[in-house]
């Protein structure tokens, strides 16, 4: 009979590269979560004694692993994200878990306001003997794409509180979709962290215009239309301001029909530019709209001919 193996503390430690923010101290974000200073010496000290006996006789160290530059993007990284969590003494699913559930938290920092924050290395702590040893540790394979036109801000504390406030109805659905069932706010969430990591303009273009369509898209049926009413419904009221706003989705969606059917749409340069970020500003505002609102995150987590009806009901 295989013994079952014990249950001990473990941690996921992620120093956040290119993430600005006045904070310090310790900030709960739930779910075991916390944004925390980066220790750089403790993680320095770690990283070189789990080389070394890892690989006795070979000079690796800290820095022979990251690059100058990683060094540089490390040393920068004044904050970092601490997920805490209980699982079996191996490395397996919940080791996975505990990355995605510091992804979703990085990928909801971009909802809160434009950022290029990535979690430059994972690394994996246990408790054993009384104390904190790293298990184990490996960089991070993705990039935010810096666009130069759009602004990047730094982090105050009431956008942390925005974070925190947006994180519960993420983690629900994310645990709905990860589950069997379809969440049209998952996959919009999917489809605007991917715009962000897209390098390419015409790419980026269609991805966070996907978005969009997750969200507002109920049926096959005059797409475009459903696309532009919904949303200048959904987010103004006044009706001069809601008439701009729908030209605007006229726009988006026409040069996203043309990205897609191979036409020319003026250049990548065009594409980048200030459509590109009413674009993206378009899609915050509705992601942060649904995700701070118990009543709206209902409506969408619905079925699709319940979203419609709310649709109808819309002024």
């Amino acid at each position: 009979m295989t013994a079952t193996p014990p249950i001990i503390p473990k941690c996921t430690l992620a120093p956040l590269f290119d993430f600005n923010s006045s904070f310090q101290g310790t900030y709960s974000l739930g779910a075991n979560v916390v944004l925390r200073e980066t220790d750089h010496l403790q993680i320095m000290e770690a990283m070189n004694g789990y080389l070394q006996t890892l690989r006795a006789g070979v000079r690796e160290s800290f820095n022979t692993y990251l690059s100058p530059h990683e060094r540089d993007e490390f040393g920068a990284a004044r904050l970092c994200l601490d997920h805490q969590f209980e699982a079996p003494d191996y490395i397996g699913r919940d080791e996975q878990r505990s990355r995605e559930e510091i992804q979703n938290v990085v990928m909801a920092m971009r909802v809160v306001k434009p950022t290029l924050v990535k979690p430059g290395l994972y690394l994996g702590w246990e408790r054993r003997n009384q104390g904190w040893e790293l298990r184990g540790f490996e960089k991070v394979g993705f990039d935010a794409y810096d666009a130069p036109e759009e602004p990047m801000e730094d982090f105050s504390g009431a956008d942390l509180d925005r974070l925190a406030e947006i994180l519960p109805r993420i983690r629900q659905a994310y645990a709905t979709h990860g589950q069997g069932s379809f969440s049209r706010v998952a996959n919009a969430l999917n489809f605007f962290e991917m715009g962000y990591r897209s390098q390419m303009a015409e790419v980026r273009f269609v991805l966070f215009t996907t978005a969009l369509e997750s969200l507002f898209v109920t049926s096959d049926y005059r797409v475009g239309l459903q696309f532009r009413e919904r949303i200048s419904r959904f987010l103004v009221q006044d009706p001069i301001v809601r008439q701009h706003l729908l030209e605007t989705c006229q726009s988006i969606y026409g040069t996203r029909s043309k990205i897609v059917h191979g036409q020319a749409v003026g250049g990548s340069t065009d594409t980048a530019g200030p459509l590109m970020l009413e674009l993206q500003e378009i899609g915050r505002r509705c992601l942060q709209l649904i995700l701070r609102s118990d009543t709206l995150f209902a409506h969408f987590c619905g079925t699709p001919s319940q979203l419609e009806r709310y649709f109808r009901g819309l002024p």
